[in-house]
């Protein structure tokens, strides 16, 4: 077998010569987690890192076609038929994601708020923490309603 590992920020990436296979392992997630946050949180960052941009942001198909394809590779994972995937659990996911990537949006609001309390780093926390936490109030009234 081989394989290429490639440090990317905190991503590892493997690829496997033999089985036409990439696994990107990205160690700032590694923890455990609910994975209607990951998927929300993964929403988020459609709308970039240090230029946010929320445009960007997938809507509602999009979010539904990448929750179906999640929830049927996990149905084959598990040994159970893809196509069992229901349109009711995808609607489900859908709505627990969405109410997520609010909290995401929470989360790092206070990170950046830390950030900009203690980070060495030349970049502005307090305007990155401003604009998440204006996306959470621009959205929740929306999600509550969902």
């Amino acid at each position: 077998t081989c394989f290429v590992v490639c440090r990317l920020l905190l991503v590892l990436l493997l690829l496997s010569c033999f089985a036409d296979k990439i696994s990107v392992i990205d160690f700032e997630y590694a923890g455990m987690n609910y994975a209607a946050f990951d998927l929300g949180n993964f929403f988020c960052e459609f709308s970039g890192a240090e230029e946010l941009d929320f445009s960007r942001y997938p809507d509602e198909g999009v979010q539904k076609s990448f929750i179906t394809m999640y929830l049927q590779e996990c149905a084959r994972l598990g040994g159970d038929d893809p196509a069992s995937v229901s349109d009711e659990q995808v609607n489900t996911w859908y709505r627990d994601a969405v109410k997520c990537a609010l909290v995401s949006h929470l989360v790092w609001t206070y990170w950046g708020l830390l950030q900009a309390a203690y980070s060495a780093l030349k970049y502005d926390f307090l305007r990155y923490s401003y604009i998440r936490f204006m996306e959470y109030q621009q959205r929740k009234e929306e999600v509550y309603s969902i």
